[in-house]
C-alpha cells in the first residue's frame, strides 16, 4: 500500500476540525428549546488537489469525512470519476453528481450559440461589453473550451493589455496574444508521451480509460462533454496549436 501523503493527511485533519467546529457552533447558536437547523457545508476547491492526494482523501479516508453530524458537499477532481476505486468511494457518499461542461461546440463541431451568449452574459455582469470589438468575446468563449475560469482569465488579461496600451477597445490581436499565453501554459505542462493520446482524442472524440486519460483530464488538457447522455471528449482548444506544431494534425 502506498505511503500516505503528509499533505493529504494534514488536509483531512484540517477539514475534520473545521467541520466539527462548524457543527458545534451551529448547535450552540440555536435558541433554547429549539432544534438547530441542519447544517450544510460546501467543501469547495478540493477538485484542485493533486491526484495522489485526492485518492488519499476520498478513497482511503472517506469514512472519516462523513463522520461530522451535518450535510457536506465535496468537490472532487474530474479524474476521480475515472478512478478504478470509484465504486468503493461511492459507497461512502450518498450521491455522486457530475456537472457537465458547457459546450461551445457540439461533437460535430457546430457552434452552440446559446452557450456563447451565456458566456457573454457572464462578462456583461462585470464590465461593459462595449469594451470589446465585435466578435472578440465569441472568439474567447470558443477558445476557452467551456471552462469559465479560462474564459474570465483571458477576458481579464485582454482588458489589462488594452489599458496598458491605451486602447479604447480590446481588439482581435490582443485576444490572440492572450490565447497564445494560454497555449504556452499548456506547452510547459504537457509531457511528450501524452501527445499521441491527445491526437487520438482530437480525431476520434473518444479514448481508453487509463492513467494518461486521468492525468490529462486533471490538468484540463482533455475535456469531457455530454450530448444526450453520451459522454465524449475533446482536447482543450489551446492543445490544437501544439498538435499542429508537432505535425500530428493538419
Amino acid at each position: 500500500m502506498p505511503r500516505p501523503s503528509v499533505g493529504a493527511l494534514s488536509l483531512i485533519a484540517l477539514l475534520l476540525s473545521l467541520f466539527t467546529g462548524a457543527c458545534r457552533h451551529s448547535s450552540s447558536a440555536a435558541p433554547p428549546g429549539r432544534r438547530s437547523n441542519i447544517l450544510l457545508i460546501i467543501a469547495d476547491d478540493l477538485d484542485k488537489v493533486d491526484l495522489a492526494s485526492a485518492e488519499e482523501i476520498f478513497y482511503r479516508h472517506s469514512r472519516s469525512l462523513i463522520q461530522p453530524n451535518c450535510k457536506i458537499i465535496f468537490t472532487v477532481p474530474v479524474s476521480m470519476i475515472y478512478s478504478p476505486n470509484l465504486r468503493q468511494i461511492q459507497m461512502s457518499f450518498q450521491n455522486t453528481i457530475t456537472l457537465p461542461l458547457p459546450k461551445m461546440k457540439n461533437k460535430a463541431g457546430e457552434i452552440n450559440k446559446d452557450w456563447i451568449d451565456t458566456f457573454k452574459g457572464i462578462v456583461s455582469k462585470r464590465v461593459s461589453t462595449a469594451l470589446f470589438e465585435k466578435g472578440v468575446l465569441t472568439k474567447l468563449a470558443l477558445q476557452s473550451g467551456g471552462l469559465v475560469v479560462d474564459y474570465l482569465r483571458m477576458v481579464r488579461d485582454c482588458l489589462v493589455k488594452a489599458k496598458v496600451r491605451n486602447m479604447d477597445k480590446v481588439d482581435e490581436d490582443s485576444a490572440g496574444e492572450t490565447f497564445d499565453d494560454l497555449i504556452s501554459d499548456y506547452r510547459r505542462v504537457i509531457n511528450e508521451e501524452f501527445y499521441e493520446k491527445l491526437k487520438d482524442v482530437n480525431e476520434n472524440k473518444k479514448t481508453e480509460n487509463d492513467d494518461d486519460l486521468r492525468r490529462l483530464l486533471h490538468i484540463l488538457a482533455i475535456l469531457e462533454y455530454v450530448d444526450n447522455s453520451e459522454n465524449w471528449y475533446d482536447v482543450h482548444p489551446a492543445i490544437e496549436p501544439l498538435l499542429l506544431e508537432k505535425g500530428l494534425i493538419k
